[in-house]
């Protein structure tokens, strides 16, 4: 319910359901991270950056799970959803993390031929 309210159309609810998630949330839950990813693609901008705000608390620094949780986004079609996933990534991945670098190079590959993967997925 609380992962629910950060997606409020309001923002004092958003702000106290960031509130309550930083209280009550143990960092590293898959289960809350998996769900507050999806925030990242949520139509309003004030939504996605409580999402990022709360990925980066949630997460420790080089957090695997949080980098595989948002990792899809960076291919996402909305330029601001691929441009909060970039700035989260820098701020939760350590320089050098396979997992982030990876992530990156898909998207890179995503950018230069889009419909690589189609044609990949076609055959």
């Amino acid at each position: 319910l609380v992962v629910e309210c950060l997606g409020d159309r309001r923002s004092v609810i958003r702000e106290a359901a960031l509130q309550t998630l930083f209280e009550v949330s143990p960092t590293g839950s898959s289960g809350v991270i998996a769900a507050v990813a999806e925030l990242l693609a949520h139509g309003s901008v004030d939504v996605r950056d409580v999402a990022a705000r709360a990925l980066v608390y949630l997460a420790s620094r080089g957090s695997n799970r949080v980098i595989d949780a948002v990792a899809h986004h960076l291919v996402h079609p909305d330029a601001l959803v691929r441009e909060a996933t970039l700035q989260l990534l820098s701020e939760v991945a350590e320089s050098g993390n396979p997992r982030a670098t990876s992530a990156l190079q898909c998207r890179h590959q995503h950018v230069r031929n889009p419909r690589a993967g189609a044609d990949r997925s076609s055959r």
